[in-house]
């Protein structure tokens, strides 16, 4: 049988006596896995840092997709204030919607912007004919009304572009919640 003789050490970081099976050993374990993280990454750093290249790179990029203060306020009151800056926002938050509730579109983007610009032409909401506002959130502000509800319908439900009522904000507010079997029964009459 082979007997192995531990040697008591002083950790030279952090004080505390240690046994260890090497005689050589400056650190304790925890020290010592630190130490070499923090080697790894000054190395790592001085790398990126002294890659010119990659230094013009990154400055490019945020210069480009506004990272700076300055364009961020930019980017936010173009979304804000004009009217293409508006859809854009409403449509992405439509698809981030229709995403986590796992139904398919099976339209696009084009087709569903010219549509509402034929309801934002007439100026009037075709449901309560109310005169429709620029103005978001508001009564009178165009608004999507998925038929049925995106809440009720099964996951991998395709909507097409006819499914898509586009109304002012109060009569999407006014509508009643059904259940996915009454609006099945609605779309067979209609059909």
């Amino acid at each position: 049988m082979i007997f192995m003789r531990i040697h008591e050490v002083r950790c030279a970081r952090c004080n505390r006596i240690v046994n260890t099976k090497a005689w050589n050993t400056k650190y304790c374990f925890e020290c010592a896995s630190f130490l070499r993280k923090k080697i790894r990454q000054k190395k790592y750093d001085s790398k990126r840092y002294l890659n010119l290249e990659r230094r013009e790179k990154v400055k490019n990029y945020h210069k480009r997709y506004n990272h700076s203060k300055n364009g961020k306020n930019k980017n936010n009151e173009w979304r804000r204030n004009t009217l293409k800056g508006r859809i854009n926002t409403f449509l992405n938050n439509l698809n981030r919607y229709e995403r986590r509730k796992g139904v398919i579109t099976n339209y696009s983007r084009i087709e569903l912007i010219k549509k509402m610009d034929r309801i934002r032409l007439l100026g009037i909401c075709p449901q309560c004919k109310c005169k429709l506002s620029n103005i978001p959130r508001t009564p009178n502000y165009l608004t999507i009304n998925h038929f049925p509800p995106i809440g009720i319908v099964p996951k991998g439900f395709v909507y097409t572009l006819d499914r898509l009522h586009l109304i002012c904000t109060s009569c999407n507010c006014k509508d009643n919640q059904y259940s996915f079997e009454k609006y099945k029964k609605e779309l067979e009459k209609n059909e």
